[in-house]
């Protein structure tokens, strides 16, 4: 959790990019709990995806989804929804799983073969 709120502190920081309309966490109440309070002030909306375990392509999608009351600023609790496998909402999201997890692991081999070959 802490190394999320790090990477969130970190795009956050950068003025010149304009802010994404909702952020979607792979993780749950824990994840969200570590950024929410960075988010709000920064009125970003956000979700998370928990996989409880279940990491297959069809696996179901289980939203967790925080009540954020913008007046005060603050998050009182989360609910859950869960989307079938079959449904657009949960392929989108599987595409978009994919797609960061494809983009991290690039950025990884890219870094790791900038320091094997200096």
């Amino acid at each position: 959790t802490a190394s999320m709120r790090e990477v969130v502190t970190r795009r956050l920081k950068h003025q010149e990019w304009e802010y994404p309309d909702l952020i979607i966490l792979d993780g749950s109440d824990l994840q969200l709990r570590a950024v929410l309070p960075l988010l709000i002030e920064a009125k970003i909306p956000a979700i998370g995806r928990n996989k409880s375990g279940d990491h297959t392509r069809n696996a179901d999608v289980n939203l967790i989804i925080p009540h954020v009351n913008q007046e005060i600023i603050s998050f009182s609790s989360f609910s859950s929804q869960v989307f079938s496998n079959e449904s657009h909402l949960a392929k989108l999201i599987a595409r978009i799983d994919e797609e960061a997890h494809r983009f991290a692991i690039t950025f990884h081999r890219q870094l790791r073969n900038k320091r094997m070959f200096k």
